[in-house]
């Protein structure tokens, strides 16, 4: 197994994406990534070694890919703002997006992401320091947003990381739910969270 950013190693790992995203982990099969990557098996097991690594990366790729666009989403529109006002009104924005159904396939793959790292100990690290990353991200804006006084300087800023990060991947409740509760009355009950933590 060969740890290298080679072209071929990423094409290999994107090609393998690309199958998880369409049909899922239990679809993966080699030869299939082969024919897709333009490569023969041989280089998979010489990159990867199995089937096992690579569709561990891949899951890897795919959670750090999905909660990095949020955190540079939220750095772009929270910091965008100006005034309070202006940061609450992007808050309101940034909620209504993250609840869109729209995004259920984006929430439904980062749990296949976390379901795939049960028995995968090696995973489980790497989506761990992938989550950590984006709440390192989320505490830095939130920090900021203290300092700029929009923000209770009393709240911890990690804290407020992480009950972002939850309510984010957690809307996958609503996505599931055979009668679920109206997104913009939830988006509400998120509303009076934020309106909590803004500065008097």
């Amino acid at each position: 197994m060969v740890n290298d950013d080679s072209p071929t190693r990423q094409r290999i790992l994107m090609s393998a994406v690309e199958i998880i995203d369409e049909h899922g982990e239990a679809a993966l099969r080699l030869m299939d990534v082969a024919r897709r990557a333009g490569i023969t098996l041989s280089l998979i097991t010489h990159y990867f070694g199995t089937r096992d690594h690579l569709v561990a990366e891949a899951h890897t790729v795919r959670f750090k890919g999905l909660t990095s666009a949020d955190a540079k989403k939220l750095v772009r529109v929270v910091g965008s703002a100006s005034t309070k006002d202006e940061f609450r009104a992007a808050l309101s924005a940034l909620t209504a997006e993250v609840l869109d159904r729209k995004r259920a396939s984006v929430r439904l793959a980062r749990i296949s992401a976390i379901g795939a790292a049960y028995g995968r100990p090696e995973l489980l690290t790497e989506l761990g320091e992938s989550m950590s990353e984006l709440n390192d991200t989320l505490t830095e804006v939130i920090t900021t947003m203290q300092d700029e006084g929009f923000l209770r300087p009393d709240i911890d800023p990690r804290a407020v990381a992480t009950f972002i990060s939850a309510y984010s991947l957690g809307a996958v409740v609503a996505d599931l739910d055979a009668r679920p509760a109206d997104r913009e009355q939830i988006a509400q009950v998120i509303g009076h969270f934020a309106d909590a933590i803004i500065a008097a």
